[in-house]
């Protein structure tokens, strides 16, 4: 139970601002999650934090694509119309 909880905090937020931080930033999220791991908090996870943020944005990117009532479903662009309008061709001769 715990293990989940520190996890799921420590994952909750990242996707939000992973993109604009810094490395040393990056690093210092590292160990935190290294140090929560050795202290058995939660358990040795065989993905990296990197593995862990991209899981969850792409998690969260699916919840706003494909759930209509989403919040941020107004945020996103609207669908691309894939119907070529071209110019009609001269008839070969």
């Amino acid at each position: 139970m715990i293990q989940s909880v520190v996890v799921a905090k420590l994952v909750y937020a990242a996707s939000s601002w992973w993109g604009f931080a810094t490395a040393d930033d990056r690093n210092d999220y590292k160990l935190s999650f290294a140090v929560a791991s050795r202290s058995s908090l939660c358990e040795q996870h065989h993905k990296t934090v990197e593995e862990l943020v991209e899981e969850a944005d792409d998690k969260l990117f699916t919840n706003v694509t494909y759930n209509k009532q989403h919040v941020l479903q107004s945020t996103l662009p609207g669908t691309m119309d894939t119907k070529y309008h071209l110019r009609s061709r001269p008839p070969q001769l």
